[in-house]
């Protein structure tokens, strides 16, 4: 079973609109309301790909019911530490004559200390049946950003840890020795406070975040594919050329089928075949 950590589920709405302009008026063609943060995606595309998941984190009151009926619709089990207050908004702006995304994300509603540490509590309960446990996304107000560090120390020995976030939430995790994380180039570039431009430049930084602690680093790059490193083989992939209807949770799926093929024992190539194949087709 792959369980997944989401600390700041969102509500995400879409707006397609022909050559967005910043600072003009934008007149809307289309919009989409989902239901989203990164670590359901993750069990969702994990659960559509025929693999078990489970999915934990923190909810929000003004939000739940959407969020565990379609949790309930996907057949992901669930168990979240219920918090006061709302989910966060997120708005996304689609340019349709060059699929250049926009967005513009809120922080969160804050988390008591208590909430914080019952969801430690099930980690530490839940991983004992996981083999896989991914802790993905943005922290909520009022959270360190160590949570994901302090959370990963609770997890059982015998669950693989993977790793989908930025800045110090990403930095911090590296002391627990994560089997795979996944940066975006922009995520690695912040981690390493330096613009990467060539495929060796990307190795070389991911050579310092595998010094640091990580087992292995997948780095999506967008169309242009992606590139998996563990300090011994790299190898990298072209995405395939596809009509562009969204991006959102394409990152993700990348991650549910990174987590299948490890939890598989597939080699380091396969494991970046299945990333970039259902990241395409998300």
């Amino acid at each position: 079973m792959i369980l997944t950590v989401c600390p700041n589920p969102c509500i995400d709405y879409t707006y397609y609109i022909d050559d967005f302009k910043a600072g003009k008026l934008n007149r809307v063609n289309k919009k989409v309301e989902s239901l989203s943060g990164k670590a359901i995606n993750v069990s969702i595309a994990v659960k559509r790909l025929g693999y078990d998941s489970y999915s934990t984190g923190f909810m929000f009151e003004d939000g739940a019911k959407k969020y565990f009926e379609k949790l309930s619709r996907e057949d992901v089990p669930y168990i979240y530490a219920m918090c006061e207050g709302a989910t966060r908004i997120n708005n996304k702006i689609i340019s349709t004559n060059d699929m250049v995304l926009t967005e513009i994300n809120e922080k969160g509603t804050a988390v008591a200390y208590e909430k914080q540490f019952e969801l430690i509590e099930s980690v530490r309960s839940l991983s004992k049946n996981a083999s896989i446990i991914v802790f993905s996304g943005s922290l909520p107000p009022g959270i360190d950003d160590d949570f994901y560090y302090k959370a990963g120390k609770a997890v059982d020995s015998s669950c693989k840890i993977i790793v989908d976030a930025e800045g110090d939430r990403l930095l911090g995790t590296l002391k627990l020795r994560p089997s795979l994380i996944k940066p975006n180039l922009f995520e690695l570039e912040t981690a390493v406070n330096s613009k990467l431009e060539r495929e060796e430049d990307i190795l070389r930084a991911c050579d310092k975040l595998l010094n640091m602690g990580a087992r292995c680093i997948l780095v999506s790059i967008g169309g242009e594919g992606a590139i998996i490193y563990n300090g011994k083989e790299a190898y990298s992939a072209k995405a395939p050329q596809v009509e562009v209807k969204g991006y959102v949770g394409a990152g993700d799926s990348m991650v549910a089928a990174a987590c299948i093929a490890i939890d598989t024992g597939y080699c380091l190539e396969a494991i970046l075949k299945s990333a970039v194949a259902a990241g395409t087709a998300s």
